[in-house]
């Protein structure tokens, strides 16, 4: 039996290797596009300086000259009200008409050039245009751009400030900059959920306590999204409670998506609360899904009682995460991982290897082969996984 289990063993680690392979092959694809945006973390660790102010481009032989007006410096030698002249050249594939200009204000990153001048580290990578050089920002004193309250966006920003670390790092304080914009709801083209699951920055972290307190659906939503990126299990609550309102909502997919392709917090009070949302049946199936793939995902002792129930309830894909879940504990495979972690483990046996399921489309081909035995293997062991 141990060379069998060995076998399977290597077949399971060979079509896990596939299936990750081909993830790793179409991520790129379904993100490609003649334009992509560079983390805030690597923009702020790359630029040479990094200030927030006005900037004026115009088209010259299909070089662009650009004046900058800095009012606020963050990063870098350059001083408060520096007028800096420089050149970038846009990677077009034909250039611009020779009258063109544009004028805007916001956050820019800069990068010295040999000769000792400055030119543009654009927010954006590959084949960009002018909008994709800074990210746009409220000038200082000036209204709210989304009207929050009739509110000037100075005193947004100085109501934030309180969230800054006595020693802020520079990337604290670009984030502070976005997260007053996007308070003021100027159109900042960043997403900081995104951001904060790279950074964990504590501006962050504060700015989505104030958004999620929000009227604004748009700046709840994302407080909502910053607290389950977080880990935090009140998160969650704030979802199922509210369900009906949230759902209704153009936030709704990507508060979905949090839950089901990035919640990780396995405390005790986040796995019961994804346990109650994904058996509860007075919400919607596709929050259901997005919490029982939460806990298929994690696949800890204390998520197994709700994978269990899950083996018997609708829709299919409720069925299908119960089953990746149980043979992911079963087979002892890490979180995040494809294939079992080496080494003995009491509950993996050439069945479970063989009973275990890749994808939903594999599950709904032969799900009364995966079922049986996996509703079978939870009743023989749920008496000693539970205590």
């Amino acid at each position: 039996m141990l060379h069998e289990i060995m076998e399977k063993t290597v077949q399971f680690r060979r079509m896990s290797q596939l299936i990750g392979g081909l993830l790793a092959v179409l991520a790129p694809l379904a993100q490609a596009g003649p334009a992509a945006r560079q983390s805030v973390g690597a923009l702020a660790t790359a630029s040479d300086a990094i200030v927030a102010g006005s900037i004026e481009g115009s088209s010259a032989a299909g070089d662009i000259n650009v004046t900058v007006r800095t009012e606020l410096v963050l990063k870098g030698p350059v001083r408060e009200g520096d007028i800096l002249s420089l050149v970038w050249t846009p990677p077009y594939t034909s250039p611009p008409p020779a009258a063109w200009s544009a004028t805007g204000h916001g956050l820019i990153f800069l990068d010295r050039t040999p000769s000792g001048g400055w030119t543009l580290n654009p927010v954006g990578q590959g084949d960009i245009a002018w909008q994709d050089t800074y990210f746009p920002t409220p000038a200082a004193g000036g209204a709210a751009p989304g009207g929050q309250g009739g509110a000037n966006f100075g005193d947004i920003r100085h109501n934030a400030e309180a969230s800054l670390p006595a020693n802020p790092s520079v990337l604290d304080r670009v984030l502070l900059e976005l997260a007053v914009s996007v308070e003021a709801r100027a159109p900042v083209p960043v997403d900081l959920v995104s951001e904060f699951r790279q950074s964990h920055s504590p501006v962050l972290t504060a700015a989505f306590g104030r958004y999620r307190s929000s009227q604004d659906p748009f700046l709840r939503g994302m407080g909502i999204r910053g607290a389950l990126a977080a880990g935090d299990a009140s998160g969650l609550q704030t979802v199922h409670q509210n369900y009906a309102a949230l759902a209704a909502g153009k936030g709704w997919v990507p508060i979905v998506q949090e839950i089901k392709i990035y919640y990780s917090n396995a405390a005790p009070a986040a796995v019961q609360e994804l346990g109650t949302i994904a058996t509860d049946s007075n919400v919607g199936a596709d929050l259901r899904v997005a919490a029982a793939s939460a806990l298929a995902r994690m696949h800890t002792r204390q998520t197994l009682p709700f994978l269990g129930q899950l083996l018997g309830m609708d829709p299919i894909s409720l069925r299908a995460a119960a089953v990746g879940g149980l043979s992911s504990f079963a087979n002892n495979v890490p979180v995040g991982l494809h294939e079992p972690a080496s080494g003995p483990w009491q509950y993996r046996t050439d069945d479970t290897i063989s009973h275990s399921v890749f994808d939903n489309a594999a599950f709904a081909s032969r799900e009364a082969y995966y079922l049986e035995f996996w509703k079978s293997w939870w009743q023989q062991n749920q008496g000693a996984l539970m205590r």
